[in-house]
């Protein structure tokens, strides 16, 4: 994990200082700092749970529990040290019920048929490949790869072919990151103490 984090493995709830008109919450997990060795798996996981238009967390949130109108990568591409969330909940929803269903996103990935993972994986390289052929996106993904993992050679690896990354890897990711204790929750001032 980053520094800042070591030995503070615990669940974060934090109110910002803002109100806001809408019900949007950010939620996350730490993560490590992306480098040549696991920005890969990172990617892919962080595609196929929120980048993804039918990443699982919009299929848990949105479509099946029905507690949440939109769901979101957040700043995936800029930030490091965290895999981020941004949920726009109904009015109804209690943060309560939204730590709930988050934490049960690693059921959702471990009985994610071999089948479906690789579709995401071929998905991925698509969307890769596809925005590589626009000067903007790829100037942003050379700059990025360079900035976040020290290897720019990584762009190849996401445009040349679906990313080499096992079902298995990216379960371990999960099973270390994506824990209770490892999760970050952040709520617009008001929200936390009235959606509890």
């Amino acid at each position: 994990l980053p520094p800042i984090f070591e030995g503070k493995t615990k669940e974060i709830t934090a109110e910002g200082k803002l109100p806001s008109q809408g019900n949007f919450v950010l939620a996350g997990f730490r993560a490590p700092y992306m480098s040549a060795d696991n920005t890969l798996v990172q990617s892919l996981v962080n595609y196929i749970l929120t980048d993804s238009t039918s990443g699982l967390f919009k299929k848990r949130l949105v479509d099946q529990e029905k507690i949440a109108a939109a769901v979101e990568d957040f700043n995936f591409d800029y930030d490091n040290g965290m895999q981020k969330i941004g949920i726009i909940l109904l009015p109804t929803t209690k943060v309560s019920q939204l730590k709930t269903q988050v934490l049960k996103i690693k059921d959702d990935f471990k009985n994610m048929s071999e089948e479906t993972f690789n579709i995401y994986k071929r998905n991925l390289f698509v969307a890769a490949a596809e925005s590589m052929q626009r000067n903007a996106q790829l100037g942003d993904q050379l700059a990025l790869m360079w900035g976040k993992s020290g290897d720019i050679d990584l762009i190849s690896k996401f445009v040349t072919a679906p990313v080499d990354v096992t079902k298995e890897q990216a379960q371990k990711f999960m099973d270390q990151y994506y824990t209770k204790d490892n999760f970050i929750y952040l709520t617009h001032k008001g929200q936390s103490g009235a959606a509890k």
